[in-house]
């Protein structure tokens, strides 16, 4: 053996579900860029991040 040490997994994202805020916020597969710059924006995030997220 060697040395061994606990490691916590998993991440808390949100405290609930919703397949209706989903819906709403995510981007379908075939959303034209005036979309996807639409619903980032919605989020807080940039064209920068939507260039590095996808």
């Amino acid at each position: 053996g060697g040395p061994t040490w606990d490691v916590r997994v998993g991440r808390r994202d949100s405290t609930n579900a919703s397949f209706d805020g989903a819906i709403a916020n995510l981007p379908a597969p075939n959303s034209n860029i005036s979309t996807l710059i639409e619903k980032f924006r919605n989020q807080k995030l940039t064209r920068v991040d939507l260039v590095a997220l996808s």
